[in-house]
């Protein structure tokens, strides 16, 4: 079995091209699958959102951007703690709302929690495929303890937080996006993969748009995270005509990376 899986777009239809056609020609697949949060946060909500609803016989699962834009959802707690990303919340989805069609709304609400593939007729061999965590849509793994260490100093996330987010399932290979870092993770013997994201990177400096190929070969999932350059210059013009409210915030990767270039 070979899959191709992508999320995390946030309204960068630019990058979300470049993606597509990397997808294209490294073909074929068994599956196409989008991992959820697919318009707010970009210029180009609706144009996003049709872009990836006609992607033939695509698998999909709903993130809690899309959520966002189907039905009133709990604040989370860290936004609520944070007065500017408060702001954000109120301000910003509205903003993104106002860019959806009622079908770009009906196709995110069909959208379903998880997705299971299996490759073969064991059980541990299946592939579970949720947003975040199989505990929820904002409950994210973040990467493995050496990288967090490398990235930020410390570390966020212990395995035994993880733990708690994978209680109750039994699926020994998990696919998420959300925390916008590649990686593989492993805890206790649950293969954690994240295969994001085609926009907004949790690096700055990684700012290209992400993917990932999943094969399952010689008794294992095998992980092949691609990266693609894209026209950022073009993207951050699409920012700013658009209007998207905290450009700083949301669009930040593309000030910084064009600052870098200028």
């Amino acid at each position: 079995m070979r899959l191709a899986i992508f999320s995390d777009v946030h309204g960068n239809l630019i990058a979300l091209e470049a993606v597509l056609a990397d997808m294209d020609a490294n073909g074929p697949y068994d599956h196409i699958i989008f991992g959820g949060d697919a318009g707010s946060g970009g210029p180009h909500v609706h144009e996003t959102i049709e872009r990836i609803r006609t992607i033939p016989g695509l698998l999909a699962v709903y993130g809690n951007a899309d959520e966002r834009l189907v039905r009133d959802v709990e604040i989370p707690d860290y936004i609520l703690e944070n007065p500017t990303w408060l702001a954000m919340w109120d301000k910003a989805g509205e903003w993104a709302h106002a860019r959806t069609t009622p079908e770009d709304v009906a196709y995110l609400a069909s959208l379903r929690y998880d997705l299971c593939l299996s490759p073969t007729s064991n059980p541990a061999d299946d592939l579970l495929v949720v947003h975040a965590s199989p505990l929820g849509v904002t409950r994210g793994i973040y990467p493995p303890e050496t990288d967090q260490l490398e990235y930020w100093g410390k570390i966020l996330q212990t395995d035994d937080v993880v733990r708690e987010r994978l209680a109750g399932t039994t699926a020994k290979n998990i696919a998420v996006g959300h925390f916008h870092v590649p990686f593989v993770r492993y805890v206790d013997n649950v293969m954690l993969i994240n295969f994001s994201s085609v926009s907004r990177p949790e690096i700055q400096s990684d700012w290209q748009a992400k993917w990932t190929i999943l094969t399952f070969a010689d008794g294992r999932w095998q992980v092949e995270h691609r990266r693609v350059p894209y026209d950022h210059q073009a993207a951050l013009r699409a920012c700013v005509e658009a209007g998207l409210p905290f450009i700083e915030e949301e669009a930040g990767f593309l000030l910084a990376l064009n600052s870098r270039t200028a």
